[in-house]
């Protein structure tokens, strides 16, 4: 019998962070547009860090040279809507 996504869902709910980001195969970009209203909230906060981060010394990542075939194509490609009740 193949689990629900409810129960899928409790089960990645018990992983590590970078577990279920491994496993749902996100990008850092794609964690940032899912999260632009945390980035609104914390806004103060992410000016704060990386004025610190600046000044001690400026660390610069190169964006992610990986297929980009993240959680949202995937899911979209399956069938699902990105408002739907499956899509979290």
């Amino acid at each position: 019998m193949t689990p629900s996504i409810a129960q899928v869902q409790t089960l990645l709910c018990l992983e590590d962070e970078i577990t279920v980001l491994e496993l749902l195969d996100i990008t850092t970009e794609e964690l940032v547009i899912m999260f632009l209203h945390k980035i609104r909230e914390r806004k103060d906060y992410l000016n704060k860090y990386y004025e610190e981060t600046s000044q001690k010394e400026a660390t610069h990542r190169k964006p992610s040279e990986a297929s980009r075939l993240g959680s949202r194509e995937v899911w979209e490609n399956a069938g699902y809507e990105a408002e739907g009740s499956d899509w979290y």
